[in-house]
């Protein structure tokens, strides 16, 4: 990835870690990432959960009462349903994990939705979910400039089986007192480009 006369001069203002823009280009550390990017993120994870159970929730009620399907055959395509939407982002290697705090409002549009579905109308509960996901989907794609492109080198199941190998191999290591020793490089070797220390966790 070349660098531009202006970007070599200013060089420390990239970041440099491999990451880029979505077009592969340097981007900024200072309009990049963190929790600019973050904010993004947890906006776009709180519309799209919002809508996931604002459908899910009642999905068996609906099949049953509106679209007349048995206990046994609603309770099935909401079952393939579920586990459709918790795979499809396995093969999109999209890695997203809630946030304790978005709790709070989930559970209050959850209740609101829940409500307008029973007493109001099941047309009006969906489309209110409907458009919470098509929320997210904008405010995910109006954050994109602030996102951190890292080109994949490897397949994610790669590393994770080899994360798993090395786990069984060393299984029975006995962790060193002083935590330095677990790595290789000194802090400054690790501040390279392409090269990420993870800290020992337990």
């Amino acid at each position: 990835m070349g660098l531009t006369g202006d970007e070599k001069r200013g060089g420390d203002d990239f970041t440099q870690d491999g990451t880029s823009n979505l077009k592969g280009k340097p981007i900024l550390r200072s309009n990049t990432g963190k929790w600019r990017a973050c904010y993004f993120m947890l906006g776009y994870e709180v519309c799209e959960r919002m809508a996931y159970y604002g459908i899910s929730t009642n999905l068996v009620l609906y099949l049953t009462r509106e679209l007349h399907e048995g206990t046994v055959k609603s309770s099935n395509n909401v079952t393939n349903w579920v586990g459709t939407v918790w795979m499809t982002p396995i093969s999109g290697y999209v890695f997203i994990d809630s946030c304790g705090f978005t709790a709070i409002p989930k559970a209050t549009f959850l209740w609101k939705t829940l409500y307008i579905q029973d007493n109001v109308g099941w047309g009006l509960g969906y489309v209110i979910s409907t458009l919470a996901l098509f929320v997210a989907i904008i405010v995910f794609i109006i954050g994109t400039p602030t996102y951190r492109n890292k080109p994949m080198t490897e397949s994610p199941f790669t590393n994770m089986v080899k994360v798993l190998v090395a786990a069984v191999r060393k299984r029975n290591v006995v962790i060193p007192v002083d935590l330095e020793e677990l790595y290789e490089l000194t802090l400054d070797e690790y501040s390279g480009y392409g090269k990420h220390r993870i800290d020992h966790s337990s």
